[in-house]
């Protein structure tokens, strides 16, 4: 596959050292997004396990009240 003389001849005038600057930036954008997103992605997930955690100490909360004992228990006097 050839490329046309006007293709090579604008080739020509790119500078390597703009084109790699670009290249260096583009890549630290892109990699400061794929940051953020794994940094938003860890916060969701956080608060997904904290919500569960509330909801589950909830429910045990509310079936051991049901049942009028309650699943907390001191786990030093209880298993002696």
């Amino acid at each position: 596959m050839s490329s046309s003389p006007a293709r090579r001849r604008t080739l020509d005038f790119v500078k390597p050292e703009q084109s790699l600057a670009d290249w260096s930036s583009k890549i630290r954008e892109l990699q400061e997004q794929v940051d953020r997103d794994e940094a938003l992605e860890q916060q969701l997930l956080e608060e997904e396990i904290a919500r569960s955690r509330l909801e589950r100490t909830r429910r045990r909360n509310t079936a051991g009240s049901t049942l009028g004992t309650s699943y907390t228990f001191n786990t030093s006097e209880d298993f002696r």
